[in-house]
């Protein structure tokens, strides 16, 4: 099955294949060598005619929307994760992709054969933080759960509210039926 090269399972007993897969995007990704599109593109109009940045919320695991000068890098949500941000799958510490990407291209074997300086054998990428080899692109890998990469909040309490029927947010924490004293949060914009 060759959707398994994805999965956690395998990823979890052997992340080379899955990394072996993935290098050329992830090495693409880091180089720079796709450009956004008018689509990405798109999303920069709302902060250029009205001053106003605007939330992108993208299930595309590209990055490429990070090339759009008119969407602040706090204002994306990758849905999906992405491809140019790496993680620990499992400590879940965010890695620094610069490095991370420089380690694949040292430590994991080209199956393209495209890169002649590529390693013949593949080598773990130990975890910075928790030493274990399970670093990888912070996109979704199959039968996983999304791992909705929000953008660092730069003030206020997290939020603790929920929906109600309407789709209204209501502040408050847990077990609260309402605003509360509306210090429970709110919809970040």
């Amino acid at each position: 099955r060759p959707s398994a090269v994805v999965s956690w399972e395998v990823f979890r007993r052997n992340p080379f294949p899955y990394l072996e897969v993935r290098r050329p995007i992830i090495l693409g990704v880091r180089e720079g060598r796709w450009r956004a599109t008018i689509g990405h593109r798109f999303f920069e109009l709302p902060e250029e005619k009205t001053g106003k940045p605007t939330r992108v919320f993208t299930q595309n695991i590209d990055g490429l929307e990070r090339q759009c000068n008119g969407i602040p890098e706090e204002k994306i949500v990758a849905v999906l994760g992405s491809l140019a941000r790496a993680s620990c799958e499992g400590c879940g510490a965010e890695a620094d992709f610069d490095a991370f990407s420089a380690a694949v291209r040292t430590h994991i074997r080209d199956i393209t054969n495209t890169d002649p300086l590529a390693p013949p054998v593949s080598r773990p990428i130990p975890c910075p933080h928790c030493h274990l080899a399970l670093l990888k692109p912070s996109a979704c890998s199959s039968a996983a759960t999304p791992p909705l990469l929000l953008p660092p909040r730069r003030r206020g309490p997290p939020f603790r509210g929920r929906a109600d029927r309407r789709g209204d947010v209501a502040g408050g924490g847990a077990g609260e039926r309402g605003g509360g004293d509306g210090a429970g949060g709110g919809v970040n914009r």
